[in-house]
């Protein structure tokens, strides 16, 4: 799905106990501009050729008003696959729309 797009930035995100088992993330203020409005669709792919789900961004759930993305369990299922709580998680973003989520292995690679 996003092989042949451009990238617009990477995120690194701590995994907690409850991003670790509760379907979704927040996003840094830093980043918050870069994401869509409360309720838009995001389309989110599973590693390089991995699943694209659909999820959406929560605007009310933190009081400062950063998106929270909300994916369910599908995502939480890949997640214990592929991480631990501590471990870093690299969202690569695409669009205010689309954005990846790399195995744990491939957080070596990454770089912001």
């Amino acid at each position: 799905m996003l092989q042949s797009e451009r990238s617009i930035d990477k995120i690194h995100i701590k995994l907690g106990f409850a991003y670790y088992n509760q379907g979704f993330f927040n996003i840094d203020t830093y980043y918050s501009d870069k994401f869509g409005a409360h309720g838009s669709t995001i389309y989110i792919q599973f590693g390089d050729n991995g699943e694209v789900i659909k999820g959406y961004v929560n605007r009310t759930a933190n009081p400062n008003m950063t998106p929270r993305i909300m994916i369910g369990k599908k995502y939480t299922e890949w997640e214990k696959k592929n991480y631990k709580i501590g471990d870093i998680l690299t969202v690569e973003l695409f669009s205010n729309k689309k954005l990846k989520l790399y195995p744990a292995l491939s957080n070596k690679l990454c770089k912001r």
